[in-house]
């Protein structure tokens, strides 16, 4: 595949409009929660920590996307399919355990498992993609960087194991790891930094 490298800005293209589907599922799972209870405070907080989550999400990878990947890039697409087909997985098993989380149909610890598990699944995936199609300017020693996101989810779901955390507070965990996580790549951090300064 070498003599005929795939059209990367195409094959990019594509593969976001999977990514969109995706995360559009993941919110009509919501709104199947939603129906006929959205004056209950418990299920509103409940689908505003999911609709968090996968906003966060989604702007973590347009983020990546926009910044980091090299349009130009002269590839097969190799890793680009089976990564995104991870990113597709991890997004579409988020989507079907917000239904099972709110309606407790398994043990918390299997479900919460879905729920760590496919986030993990999502960030070391889209550190994958977006590092070897990164641009070439940048840095290279900043692999390690990519896959720091899914290491600290899987440290945060331990935490959780040990401790046995409420449902609402291991949403509210997610929610705010996946905050961070777009907070340091944006580095926002420097620029609160040099304002604390000041």
């Amino acid at each position: 595949m070498k003599g005929a490298p795939a059209n990367l800005p195409h094959l990019t293209e594509r593969f976001c409009l999977f990514v969109i589907i995706a995360f559009g599922e993941s919110l009509v799972s919501i709104v199947t929660i939603l129906v006929g209870k959205t004056t209950e405070p418990p299920t509103l907080l409940f689908a505003l920590l999911c609709f968090s989550i996968i906003s966060l999400m989604w702007a973590s990878y347009f983020f990546a996307y926009e910044n980091q990947i090299d349009h130009h890039l002269t590839t097969n697409g190799q890793v680009l399919l089976y990564g995104h087909f991870a990113i597709l997985v991890s997004v579409m098993l988020l989507a079907g355990d917000i239904e099972l989380l709110y309606e407790h149909h398994l043990k918390d610890q299997v479900l919460l498992f879905f729920l760590y598990g496919p986030v993990a699944l999502f960030y070391l995936s889209k550190g994958l993609v977006f590092f070897y199609h990164r641009k070439r300017d940048q840095i290279e020693s900043r692999y390690l960087r990519e896959f720091i996101p899914a290491a600290a989810i899987s440290v945060l779901a331990f935490v959780n194991e040990a401790t046995g955390l409420s449902l609402i507070v291991n949403l509210l965990l997610v929610a705010i790891f996946c905050g961070l996580e777009i907070f340091l790549r944006q580095g926002r951090h420097r620029r609160l930094g040099q304002w604390l300064r000041i």
